[in-house]
C-alpha cells in the first residue's frame, strides 16, 4: 500500500468516526427531548381516573316555573318570572 493510499484509507476512518460521532449524539439529543416531553405530559388514563376535588360549591338555584302558550318552562331568575 503506497502511502497516499494509506492516507485515503486513514481519512476515510476519520471521517466514518466523526460521522458516528453525530449521529449519537444527535440520537441522544431526539431521546432527552422526548425525555423531557414525557415527564411533562400527563396520561389520559390518570385523568380519567382522578377524582378531582371540588373547589367551590355550586350554589342552590331556586326554580320558577313559567308558563305561555300552553307550553311550560323553567326559569331560575325570580325577577323574569314575576313578570307575567
Amino acid at each position: 500500500m503506497t502511502e497516499d493510499e494509506a492516507y485515503k484509507v486513514h481519512i476515510q476512518y476519520t471521517f466514518n468516526a466523526f460521522c458516528k460521532v453525530v449521529i449519537r449524539h444527535a440520537a441522544i439529543d431526539e431521546i432527552l427531548k422526548l425525555r423531557r416531553r414525557w415527564e411533562q405530559e400527563v396520561s389520559l388514563d390518570y385523568l380519567m381516573n382522578e377524582k378531582f376535588v371540588q373547589l367551590a360549591e355550586l350554589e342552590q338555584l331556586e326554580e320558577y316555573l313559567f308558563t305561555a302558550c300552553g307550553q311550560t318552562a323553567v326559569l331560575y331568575h325570580a325577577e323574569l318570572a314575576a313578570c307575567k
